[in-house]
């Protein structure tokens, strides 16, 4: 299995987690971490920055399917995902996350942002510019 770099922060009263595979990652991989991890938790607010930067990485529908799910299935009232993407076209992979969830009914979204700066403040309600560099 994939080792991840995992880190939680509170912030403006808020907990955001963080989570950077440290090679390779496979959808299987990314469905046993959030498994495992949020096993059991109830939450109002889920909030998580997702660094993939430079990371070889495959997450597909089956895996998007998956993961809205198992949120659902813990009750999870809101979810924010910020991701610090591979390539300037993730938000599209993105926009495609948020109508999965959308069809399964529930509280998601999901934003592609160049630094953690930028995800954290869009986590924790700081007004910030939603775009990705082109410079990727």
């Amino acid at each position: 299995m994939v080792e991840f770099d995992r880190d939680l922060k509170r912030i403006n009263g808020q907990y955001v987690g963080y989570v950077r595979p440290l090679s390779a990652v496979t959808e299987a991989d990314w469905i046993a971490l959030f498994e495992s991890d949020l096993a059991g938790l109830a939450l109002n607010e889920f909030l998580l920055i997702v660094d993939i930067i430079d990371v070889d990485e495959e997450f597909g529908l089956t895996g998007m399917s998956k993961f809205v799910e198992l949120i659902k299935k813990q009750g999870f009232g809101r979810t924010r995902i910020a991701v610090l993407p591979p390539n300037r076209f993730y938000p599209v992979v993105l926009k495609l996350f948020e109508q999965v969830a959308k069809q399964h009914d529930v509280d998601f979204q999901a934003r592609a942002f160049d630094n953690r700066d930028q995800a954290e403040d869009w986590l924790c309600g700081e007004k910030v510019a939603l775009k990705v560099s082109a410079a990727r």
